[in-house]
């Protein structure tokens, strides 16, 4: 797709190849995060009162990190099977 043309460096992209799942990684996954995280997790922790605002502007950013911890252990067991498959 789109996105591993781009990170693989290739220079030549077929822009005429692009389907709804390209748009969704570029354009839709980010926006969604951004409006999930940003706004309603922020505010849902600032209505509850349990911590300031200062504090829920810190805390949000640990809870986006931890929820995209799963594409890290999808990469170690891919690389735990890619070594035993080479042995």
């Amino acid at each position: 797709d789109l996105i591993f043309q781009i990170c693989r460096g290739m220079t030549k992209i077929a822009f005429s190849k692009v389907d709804f799942t390209t748009v969704k990684t570029i354009l839709f996954a980010p926006l969604f995060e951004e409006f999930i995280y940003r706004s309603c997790l922020l505010n849902i922790f600032i209505e509850a009162g349990v911590y300031s605002e200062l504090e829920c502007v810190l805390i949000v950013p640990f809870f986006f990190g931890i929820s995209h911890l799963h594409h890290v252990f999808q990469q170690q067991r891919k690389q735990r099977q890619l070594k035993q498959w080479l042995l």
